[in-house]
């Protein structure tokens, strides 16, 4: 801003002020909507990772879970198996 030049009370100098000034207004709004979307794009980006890393690990959970219930069920049949054969 302290650049333009200040248009003093000529109209056409004042006109084309406000011109470089509504420019200038445009050109960061559109910088600032730019950055904007890269933002979110980020954003969305490591959400989708996110979301990708918690059902990975919701499929280890469950796979975890259910290697402990095939192991508790074989502990199971092993102690039977060595109280009948004590028996």
């Amino acid at each position: 801003m302290q650049d333009l030049q200040d248009p003093g009370n000529d109209l056409t100098k004042q006109i084309d002020f406000v011109k470089q000034y509504t420019d200038r207004i445009s050109n960061l709004s559109s910088e600032t909507l730019k950055l904007q979307n890269q933002i979110l794009k980020k954003a969305e980006n490591q959400n989708k990772k996110s979301r990708e890393n918690i059902i990975k690990f919701e499929k280890q959970k469950n796979n975890s879970s259910e290697e402990i219930k095939r192991l508790n069920e074989t502990l199971k049949k092993n102690k039977r198996y060595q109280w009948l054969l004590r028996t």
